[in-house]
């Protein structure tokens, strides 16, 4: 037997078996074989054969039994009911799906079109089931055989597997892909519970079936409960065939229906202080997750939302939506996130480890409630320790391994923003002689913050569902908990384990000589803001601090040998900041004002997008892949710099420090895999900061032209361009693009327009902040 792929054949057919026998002939009929015994191939599916001369085929087995041959009467297809039920034999372990639920027998007895089987459930006695054959889901093959008492106890630790190890989300997604490839007449487009445990094994989202303590009949009760319980993306197959995947407009259609059911059952759960039971499927996450953005972002409530939390007696309101993904326990229920009891056992520990970092304040905590408790939980447990061991590692004294590179010696700064809490990125500059050339050594670290966030974890999982930080006008939405990224912060006062790209620059031709990537200590950084690193460096000049003086040669050095490429136009990128109040139905008030970018934030980004570019060559060298695709539009310059607010970034440190440590890095396929989920990601999260900036900014001017009065707000602009007989313009206050009246050939022909770009004045005459328009009236130019 072998795969076989081509170009000329469909998807339903791609993925075929063939066995080629010398006098045969095949047929598209699907051949059952019963005496497979390798686990997954209870049925094998092949084509059937349509002899031309005699011949025997027989299975690849030390005893060599002759494999049944159907003819194409007997296609399983066409079986009538009897013979659905001489496929099932007296003592086989059968699954059977009845009113809504899932069963598990031992089948006791045999009719003509029905069976009874004797039923063994976690909480209740055995019970005898009668069934027809259209509700049995699947028979397990004879060599997975138990009896009611050892059934009873796989079934027991089936249950304990999921209730310990199964995440927010259902994490099926891979199975869903994949029998989501085949039509639904196509035999692959269904599996039983024992090709699922054994594609399942091979996932990492389910690893603890590839503990050895799991035994087969476990991992196919754990795999059969997990997909009857996602009624949203899979459902029953045919008789004895298994489960396959819905169309996943289906899948979205049923999410919506299921949601509000789900949601009252968590919040009964929470009610009484049990751990919650429901296990959230994909596309409930994503209903979940746009109640998240409407809360952090004040935005509206689409139309289902709003009906769906009018049903559940909770306003279409931002603290309606807050309170109800407290109620079923998504959020915590306060701002620090930790029950009383926690709060009590870390009190001593937090308040000296918090006072230690300068992010230690308000705001700080201000998102730790968009986290549920049991994920802030984790945080609180990653904080504690890290904190008692960056403690230890404050002190210069205190022995380091053999694997690390100690800086504690050395004076490393971090230039961040003035609002910055946290700080994933340091620098430190050496002046060298290098090759007979003088250089400079340039070192970036970046905070280990995969130590903190093991893979797998509750914080990892989180991390990845969110993919990355939010930034929107109203606040942030981060995507690991406040609490856990102030013990992962650099910070003035404790020392800190780093990864650290190194980089020898030529000053003479800019070119980087020599490069490494090495896991090292960071002692307490020193912190500058943008601002006033730029005022001591251009006031103090030759007597600034020496870091910056080697970063500004050291960026201008690199940026001449690019051409002063890298250096990026922002002159005219606007800062948008929403104020809101604690009462929802307050009024809200935002500001709008030009970010000033300085020469200091030109030379930090050279360095870091230089550090990024070295990652990617260190990688490339050891043929280990990273979670990014060329030619992609969220391909950076900068490569994981930035652990903290990006999980891609998170990855890329992984994948590092596997080669760092000589460990088994993640596969190209499962890198491709992570970056397919991460640009979805990617592409929403930019569609809800762009749409939450432009309401801002257009609330914003519209208050302000109200203000100036019938007369209209007098802004400078540039011309764009001239689309549908209008031209165009772009108001360089805000960024926004508005519409002059009058026609576009009209304005054009006087001559002071004609230059693109050219900088004009006009006059806002109407806002529409519903349609988001703008319409303006060009200014003579006296």
């Amino acid at each position: 037997r072998f795969r076989k792929q081509s170009s000329t054949m469909d998807n339903a057919s791609r993925f075929l078996t063939w066995a080629f026998v010398p006098g045969i002939h095949l047929n598209r009929h699907v051949l059952h074989s019963h005496q497979s015994t390798s686990l997954g191939q209870r049925h094998a599916e092949v084509y059937s054969l349509r002899l031309r001369t005699p011949v025997m085929l027989s299975k690849a087995s030390d005893n060599h039994n002759p494999l049944p041959i159907m003819t194409e009467t007997e296609s399983p297809s066409l079986l009538p009911e009897s013979a659905k039920i001489h496929q099932i034999h007296v003592d086989d372990v059968v699954e059977i799906w009845t009113n809504k639920s899932l069963k598990f027998g031992i089948v006791t007895d045999i009719q003509e079109k029905t069976i009874h089987a004797l039923t063994v459930s976690q909480d209740s006695e055995a019970s005898l089931v009668k069934a027809s054959s259209d509700e049995v889901v699947c028979v397990w093959p004879e060599e997975f055989r138990l009896n009611d008492i050892e059934l009873e106890k796989a079934l027991k630790a089936a249950h304990n597997l999921i209730r310990t190890s199964t995440p927010r989300s259902l994490s099926l997604d891979k199975l869903f892909v994949h029998l989501g490839m085949f039509s639904k007449k196509n035999a692959s487009s269904c599996m039983t519970s024992v090709q699922i445990a054994e594609f399942l094994k091979g996932d990492q989202d389910h690893a603890c079936l590839q503990n050895p303590n799991v035994t087969t009949q476990v991992a196919m009760i754990y795999s059969a409960m997990l997909v009857s319980s996602d009624t949203i993306r899979f459902r029953r197959a045919n008789a004895l065939k298994g489960w396959r995947a819905v169309p996943k407009s289906v899948a979205s259609s049923r999410a919506y229906e299921t949601f509000e059911e789900l949601c009252k059952q968590a919040v009964d759960d929470v009610k009484q202080h049990k751990k919650s039971s429901i296990m959230w499927s994909a596309d409930h996450m994503e209903i979940l997750r746009q109640l998240e953005i409407c809360v952090v972002s004040g935005s509206a409530f689409p139309k289902f939302l709003r009906n769906i939390m009018k049903s559940l007696g909770y306003e279409d309101s931002k603290q309606g939506a807050q309170e109800l993904l407290v109620a079923i326990g998504f959020w915590s229920s306060n701002s620090s996130g930790l029950s009383s009891a926690a709060a009590e056992s870390s009190s001593s520990s937090s308040s000296s480890s918090t006072s230690n970092s300068p992010s230690a304040n308000s705001s700080s905590t201000t998102r730790n409630w968009a986290f549920s408790d049991e994920v802030l939980e984790a945080a609180r447990q990653a904080r504690d320790k890290l904190f008692a061991e960056r403690t230890q590692l404050t002190d210069p004294n205190h022995p380091v391994s053999l694997d690390f590179l100690d800086f504690r010696r050395n004076d490393v700064l971090c230039i961040d923003d003035s609002t910055a809490s946290f700080r994933d990125d340091a620098i430190h500059f050496h002046r060298m002689v290098y090759k007979k050339r003088d250089c400079i050594e340039v070192n970036v670290h970046v905070a280990d913050v995969d130590q903190a966030v093991p893979y797998d974890s509750v914080l990892d999982k989180i991390a990845r569902d969110r993919g990355q930080s939010i930034y929107l006008p109203a606040g942030p939405l981060h995507m690991l908990p406040p609490m856990c990224m102030e013990a992962i912060s650099f910070n003035e006062k404790q020392a800190a384990e780093a990864v650290t790209v190194r980089m020898i620059v030529d000053l003479a031709t800019g070119r980087v000589l020599d490069h490494t990537v090495c896991r090292s200590i960071v002692p307490p950084v020193r912190v500058m803001t943008f601002k006033k690193a730029q005022d001591e460096y251009e006031t103090l000049g030759d007597n600034a601090d020496e870091n910056l003086g080697l970063l500004m040669e050291a960026s201008n050095a690199i940026a001449s040998f690019d051409g002063f490429q890298r250096r990026k136009h922002r002159s005219d990128y606007m800062s948008v900041r929403e104020d809101n109040k604690a009462s929802s139905s307050a009024a809200s008030s935002s500001s709008v004002r030009k970010y000033e970018f300085s020469d200091m934030h030109d030379a930090v980004d050279v360095v870091l997008n230089t550090a990024g570019q070295f990652i990617r060559r260190f990688a490339k060298y050891f043929e280990v892949y990273l979670p990014e695709r060329r030619g992609s539009e969220f391909f950076a310059l900068r490569c994981g710099t930035a652990p903290m607010r990006k999980y891609m970034d998170l990855a890329v440190q992984r994948q590092l420090k596997a080669i760092i440590n000589e460990e088994e890095p993640f596969t190209k396929e499962e890198m491709v895999e992570l970056n397919r989920w991460l640009e979805k990601r990617l592409v929403e999260s930019k569609k809800i900061v762009q749409e939450q900036r432009q309401r801002v900014l257009f609330e914003n001017l519209a208050n302000h032209c109200s203000q100036v009065g019938a007369g209209g707000a007098i802004l400078k602009a540039s011309i764009v361009d001239e689309k549908g007989g209008k031209l165009r313009v772009r108001l360089k206050e805000t960024g926004l693009t508005a519409t002059v009246q009058g026609s576009a050939s009209l304005v054009l022909s006087r001559k002071e327009y004609m230059e693109q770009n050219k900088e004009i004045q006009v006059v806002v005459k109407q806002v529409d902040v519903t349609r988001q328009r703008i319409v303006v009236e060009l200014l003579d130019q006296e």
